[in-house]
């Protein structure tokens, strides 16, 4: 079965350039330890010391710092209530998309941690709804009436309820799909 990060379909989906420089490879590997430590350390429901040492990627380091200081704005008590999650969102027999969130546990919303553009998570969030709409899941997602992106780079909190996506329709969605696969 072919795996395919959320991250490649929405490149494809919405014709994101990637750069080949080091620059761009740095910011990912700043993304996969960031989402890495964050996603353990809601995983163990705490804030292990692993958050508290020091990064030598300053990317790392501002990452952090910025969903630490949205965690506990957001959450008295963060750890408590958020639990993450990895599913794949199954295509065919051959095809899946990988996906990971913070899931609230007191309420019915997702966190998608958000590494990019503040301007693509619309186009995004529609993308990602018509996938939950149109596909199965590998492990079932809280019911959802509003997805939350803890924006990493700024700091900031983007917010869109669920009913108010325009879902992309299934079609578009294999379109995508068969791109990325031939």
């Amino acid at each position: 079965m072919k795996t395919i990060p959320i991250y490649k379909f929405y490149a494809a989906a919405f014709n994101y350039k990637t750069e080949n420089t080091e620059r761009s490879k740095q910011f990912g590997i700043a993304v996969q330890i960031t989402l890495s430590l964050l996603l353990e350390s809601f995983s163990k429901q705490g804030d292990p010391g692993i958050l508290h040492r020091e990064h030598k990627h300053p990317l790392v380091k501002k990452f952090i710092q910025n969903a630490k200081e949205i965690a506990y704005k957001e959450y008295p008590q963060p750890y408590d209530k958020l639990k993450p999650l990895k599913t794949n969102i199954i295509i065919d027999k051959e095809r899946r998309i990988s996906f990971k969130c913070i899931e609230d546990l007191d309420a019915p919303k997702i966190i998608i941690l958000n590494f990019g553009r503040e301007e693509n998570l619309y186009q995004e969030t529609s993308a990602l709804v018509g996938l939950f709409n149109e596909f199965q899941l590998s492990n079932p997602i809280c019911s959802i009436e509003q997805i939350c992106y803890w924006c990493l780079g700024s700091g900031n909190i983007v917010r869109f309820n669920f009913s108010d996506i325009d879902p992309f329709p299934r079609k578009r969605i294999l379109e995508i799909i068969t791109s990325i696969s031939s």
